[in-house]
């Protein structure tokens, strides 16, 4: 895709998100074949940065095929050029470019899934240590699982990356305010009701400087502290695969009951990842208003203003251990209410 907007969605994620100096050293990692001409752009203002640049394809289909086609013994073992490339960077851009599912193998299993996740851990962990913004291309597979032309996707994401960030800060800041001393969170909505402790825990504000959009709020909550239970209205989206209907079970912090209308299977097998995969790693408040429509794309969702996300897995900061982070969102912008400590402080997906 030939576009004036790749360059200037470049500029963002060099200029605004790694704040580039020169000799930094970055990896450009692409999800998909057809995100080339973003990181052709990321790679041309870095070399003329004084900074290394080194793009790393970690497309599906490959991952796919290694799944389908390793050993047991090949999915236990760490491809140590990954992981002494990520050792060798000072910063990161990872370019999501979903190829269609022409190009893709049959989906692989999920136990063996779970099992490669648990091999590249220490790759997960070098890559969470370097600072770098997760974008997006627009692609045709994109677009059609978000329900728009290749026209609209393009146009949609540029304007959400071509905003103003310091005033998204002013917004951001703002909201975490809104949770300052706070201990318990309660959420209740259609099919939902459920509590977690979100005292003295990290909390975050999204604001440019690692997604790209951003647009959030966020907090690791007490791993032991969930309890209740949660629908999803939306599809879940993981490493590939589709989760519909998904409702959980907390209890003890721990997700001890778990159904889906489809692809059950994948979603316990998901969950029996490690212990982590069944506690919370996240609390996150959606607050971009550029954002607005489901996309079936996590950057994007989990922005979306009047929304709310919790993530199954590891957490930012301190708190919950797992080899999966596995954002989950719903929508609140109708019949429902957040509470902090008994006090309710958001309705239908505002601030009150």
């Amino acid at each position: 895709m030939h576009d004036a907007r790749i360059r200037k969605h470049a500029q963002i994620l060099t200029e605004k998100c790694l704040e580039l100096k020169p000799g930094a050293r970055v990896v450009i990692t692409l999800t998909g074949p057809e995100g080339l001409p973003l990181a052709q752009e990321c790679y041309r203002l870095i070399v003329r940065a004084g900074a290394e640049a080194a793009i790393r394809p970690n497309y599906t289909s490959l991952n796919w095929l290694f799944l389908h086609e390793a050993s047991d013994e090949a999915l236990d073992l760490v491809p140590e050029p990954d992981l002494k490339l990520m050792e060798w960077a000072t910063a990161r851009i990872t370019i999501d470019a979903p190829e269609s599912p022409e190009e893709l193998p049959p989906m692989p299993d999920g136990a063996r899934m779970a099992r490669r996740a648990r091999a590249l851990a220490p790759i997960a962990a070098a890559t969470r240590k370097i600072a770098g913004p997760i974008t997006a291309h627009p692609t045709a597979d994109a677009a059609r699982r978000a329900g728009m032309t290749l026209g609209e996707y393009a146009d949609f994401i540029y304007s959400a990356v071509d905003y103003d960030w310091t005033e998204m800060e002013t917004r951001l800041n703002a909201a975490l305010a809104r949770f300052e001393g706070g201990d318990v969170v309660r959420l209740v909505a259609k099919d939902t009701d459920i509590c977690f402790s979100i005292k003295d825990v990290p909390r975050f504000a999204s604001v440019g400087k690692g997604n790209m959009p951003s647009g959030e709020i966020y907090f690791s909550p007490v791993p032991e502290s969930t309890v209740g239970h949660i629908s999803y209205e939306w599809p879940c989206n993981w490493r590939g695969s589709q989760v519909e209907g998904v409702r959980l079970v907390f209890k003890g912090g721990r997700v001890v009951e778990a159904m889906a209308d489809k692809n059950q299977a994948f979603l316990e097998a998901t969950l029996n990842t490690d212990e982590g995969a069944r506690r919370l790693g996240e609390f996150g408040i959606g607050l971009n208003p550029m954002i607005q429509r489901f996309t079936n794309a996590i950057l994007f969702d989990e922005k979306i203003g009047g929304t709310i996300h919790l993530a199954l897995g590891q957490a930012y900061g301190q708190g919950n251990e797992s080899h999966i982070h596995w954002d989950m969102i719903k929508d609140m912008r109708q019949s429902s209410e957040m509470y902090l400590d008994g006090k309710l402080i958001y309705r239908n997906g505002e601030f009150l």
